[in-house]
């Protein structure tokens, strides 16, 4: 419940609201059906990792975009494997009071890892930002590539303002030197 109650800065209504989106989202995509194997396949696959924290102090959640296999795993199989990524980063008490910093890294991306489906993109987002009692400070879309940066400035209209707006864009490599030094140190990076 403090989780819950945390991740919305103990405003009780929004709080409340962030549970319904849970267990409505949940019911929606039919997160409980999904068998075990399948979940643990798609953890093994690591795209969903832990680093370390980011200059503010807040946990690192790291989406490696270029292991996620989309059209394989499909959107459901997604949202539970980063549910679970963001269950076990707010077992620590900083991160349910202050927030986590989410990482979606594009560099090595292919045309396995993305979907042009936009209500695949807009679920996901949903399911993720507005939908798991976690706080999400703030996500960083790593090395986007520019189609989607285009599409996004065009589809993000469609998404609430609370979440469009924790979205930045880096557009660096992670081959360039110090491309980090704004978010984290290179210890508190995940292992490539």
């Amino acid at each position: 419940l403090l989780q819950v109650a945390w991740c919305r800065q103990l405003q009780a209504a929004a709080g409340v609201k962030v549970y319904e989106n849970c267990v409505s989202q949940s019911q929606k995509l039919g997160l409980r059906t999904i068998p075990e194997p399948n979940v643990k396949s798609a953890y093994r696959a690591g795209f969903c990792a832990f680093a370390g924290r980011d200059r503010n102090g807040r946990q690192l959640v790291w989406v490696r975009m270029r292991y996620c296999r989309v059209r394989e795993i499909g959107v459901k199989l997604a949202v539970k494997n980063t549910w679970m990524c963001l269950d076990a980063a707010v077992q620590d008490p900083d991160t349910v009071r202050n927030g986590l910093t989410f990482v979606y890294d594009f560099n090595g991306l292919g045309p396995a890892n993305i979907t042009a489906n936009v209500f695949d993109i807009k679920t996901t987002l949903v399911a993720v930002g507005l939908s798991h009692p976690s706080q999400i400070r703030e996500v960083v879309f790593l090395n986007c590539p520019s189609l989607f940066y285009s599409a996004w400035r065009v589809g993000s209209k469609a998404l609430p303002g609370a979440l469009a707006n924790l979205i930045t864009f880096w557009p660096v490599s992670t081959k360039t030197p110090g491309w980090h030094d704004k978010l984290c140190l290179q210890d508190d990076l995940p292992g490539y």
